[in-house]
């Protein structure tokens, strides 16, 4: 396999002339702009390599139709990513007019200050990009890291130091992004805001094109993010909610974290409520994830879904 570092030393490199340009300060109110309504009102999370091909794409689509999903957030592995055997899947998208993000990540990297992993993610979606046509290329990346999983962050000197690493490696590849034309996208808890408040405000402002808060808790999806979308209007980004699926049980889930047990209506009816109290059009929702939401539509929880809430 050979090792990409050029996009890594080509980034550092343009860290001064960013700097010199502009990029990194902080905008003043009359400069900061409401991103444009989102295209994505409902997007889906995918972890399942089989949906890449075959049947099971042809599965995801229909999903993706009756859910009304129009972006995507999909696992891929490396090997299929460079050798074509994802392109079946990027036409299908592409045709559509589905937005497609490739989705990776590891709590290890947030030691990572010079954010090379996700820098490497990065070129390769560049790599795989400059094989496809405009329309099936990958729009950028969804980052799923998640400091809080390392034994640093229950000590309070160790936090510290872990947290500015990732917030420097975050900030050092979402410049790479933008030079390079792509988006950077980060999954947050929906702790951050209380937990450590001046990372959240450090990486929506200087450190990604928009975050998606892992809004897990039925009895208070407003006040879990209340915090997030307005730092998100603050500085001009996309936030998007994401709502969990998957049984109670599986990685501690409680019937109070996942819509699994109530079906889809309630959380389609909760994400119109969203809407309307934010009203940001920077706002989106997002499926967590394919497999459960497949098997929800298949119960009939989800047959003949309401129209998409505007965001």
């Amino acid at each position: 396999m050979k090792k990409r570092v050029l996009t890594a030393i080509g980034c550092v490199g343009l860290l001064a002339v960013l700097a010199a340009a502009g990029f990194g300060e902080r905008k003043t109110a009359e400069e900061v702009r409401e991103p444009e309504p989102s295209p994505a009102s409902r997007s889906l999370f995918c972890w399942d390599s089989d949906t890449l091909s075959g049947d099971d794409l042809g599965s995801l689509c229909t999903v993706l139709d009756r859910a009304g999903i129009s972006e995507v957030y999909h696992s891929i592995p490396e090997e299929m990513l460079l050798s074509g055997g994802a392109d079946e899947f990027l036409s299908a998208m592409g045709d559509r007019g589905t937005a497609v993000y490739l989705l990776d990540g590891d709590a290890e990297w947030a030691w990572e200050s010079g954010g090379e992993s996700l820098i490497y993610r990065l070129d390769l979606i560049l790599e795989a990009n400059a094989a496809l046509p405009e329309e099936d290329r990958i729009r950028g990346l969804m980052a799923d890291v998640e400091p809080y999983l390392l034994e640093d962050w229950d000590d309070e000197e160790g936090r510290a130091d872990l947290l500015d690493r990732y917030a420097q490696g975050v900030e050092t590849a979402y410049r790479c992004a933008q030079e390079n034309g792509l988006e950077l996208l980060l999954c947050v808890p929906s702790f951050y805001d209380s937990a450590c408040p001046e990372l959240l405000d450090r990486i929506v402002s200087d450190g990604c094109d928009g975050i998606a808060v892992m809004n897990y808790d039925r009895t208070d999806e407003y006040g879990q993010m209340a915090d997030e979308v307005e730092l998100a209007r603050e500085h001009g980004k996309r936030v998007i909610c994401i709502a969990e699926l998957q049984a109670p049980g599986r990685h501690e889930l409680t019937e109070i974290n996942t819509y699994y047990g109530v079906g889809l209506r309630p959380l389609l009816a909760s994400w119109e409520v969203l809407a309307d109290r934010f009203d940001y059009s920077g706002l989106s929702f997002s499926y967590h994830y394919y497999a459960p939401l497949l098997e929800l539509l298949e119960d009939g929880s989800g047959l003949s879904l309401p129209e998409s809430p505007e965001a």
